[in-house]
């Protein structure tokens, strides 16, 4: 289940410059140098990436998730799927289906990395407070809550400083007990 439209293509170069480079992400250039007969770089090279992983950008639809390449230029991959593990799944497939169609080496789950943006996380997740934990993060409520209804995008260090509250408070439960 891969897929290589021009109209993808030409959103995710568009996010790219609107959101993605904004907000700071790192890309992973997962292409050996040199370009084909089509003028398009060769396939994945994954040993030449220091992550060892590929980001895919996650969003929230109306019946699941989606999910495509956060290098979509290099890895034209993307996929659906009802639940966030049956898109991870999806994702390993559609991925191995194209390294396997351009003759390189597949990957595994492990190297799969998901991305979320604010907005979609606090669906997923709606467990989670985003009024309890703006103050846990000193961060300002009515702030917080327009970059969880996506009103607002927020910068690479106040995606940070909120990704940094959620995994305290993972790290903390996972380290409690009940009696």
């Amino acid at each position: 289940m891969f897929f290589q439209i021009t109209e993808v293509k030409k959103w995710v170069k568009g996010w790219k410059k609107q959101y993605v480079n904004k907000q700071g992400f790192r890309f992973c250039s997962l292409m050996s140098p040199g370009k084909d007969e089509t003028g398009v770089k060769p396939g994945l090279n994954l040993e030449d990436c220091t992550m060892k992983s590929i980001s895919f950008i996650v969003e929230k639809t109306d019946t699941g998730f989606s999910a495509y390449a956060e290098d979509f230029e290099t890895l034209p991959v993307g996929t659906t799927g009802d639940t966030v593990a049956e898109l991870k799944q999806n994702i390993l497939e559609a991925a191995n289906l194209y390294l396997e169609h351009v003759s390189k080496k597949q990957i595994a789950i492990e190297q799969i990395n998901i991305v979320f943006d604010v907005p979609s996380f606090f669906e997923y997740y709606n467990v989670i407070n985003a009024k309890t934990l703006s103050k846990r993060i000193g961060m300002n409520n009515t702030l917080l809550s327009q970059y969880v209804k996506g009103i607002k995008k927020p910068s690479a260090k106040q995606v940070e400083k909120i990704l940094a509250g959620i995994k305290d408070i993972g790290k903390e439960l996972s380290e409690l007990e009940l009696a």
